[in-house]
């Protein structure tokens, strides 16, 4: 009984984190068929730069929800049988620090690639890292009032 328990809620669980990947996936790469389908001289350009933005997004969303499974896969792969008092006390720590922190990666990388992606948005950023990094120590500059 117990093991059709768990093997039922490694199902739901597997269910859960691998249909919205799969799902980006494909939305992917029929939103990239259509732009390459619609392209026009004009506007190649633009539809090769939207293409490859979706494409790097769309990775990552990919990566950092399968890496998740990945991981809760190698967790009963190395467990098997370990279902005593201990386990889900080990599991919980596992478990919410995988899916703490690569959603966070997932938040702190996806910001970067729309930056690096825009040329006005990189340049802007850049120009507020160079103002931050590189002011001049207060007692060497003279007061301007």
């Amino acid at each position: 009984m117990r093991d059709t328990i768990t093997a039922t809620y490694c199902s739901l669980l597997g269910a859960y984190f691998l249909i919205p990947p799969f799902i980006v996936i494909i939305c992917m790469v029929i939103q990239i068929k259509y732009l390459k389908r619609n392209m026009t001289s004009a506007v190649d350009q633009l539809s090769t730069y939207a293409s490859v933005t979706i494409f790097l997004v769309s990775t990552l969303f990919f990566t950092s929800h399968i890496a998740f499974v990945i991981c809760v896969a190698c967790w009963f792969i190395k467990h098997p049988h370990d279902h005593g008092a201990g386990y889900f006390d080990k599991w919980g720590r596992y478990a919410g620090m995988c899916e703490f922190l690569l959603p966070l990666f997932y938040a702190l990388v996806y910001p970067m690639i729309l930056v690096c992606r825009k040329r006005t948005l990189r340049e802007k950023y850049l120009r507020h890292l160079r103002r931050l990094c590189c002011r001049p120590h207060p007692e060497t500059e003279p007061l301007l009032y």
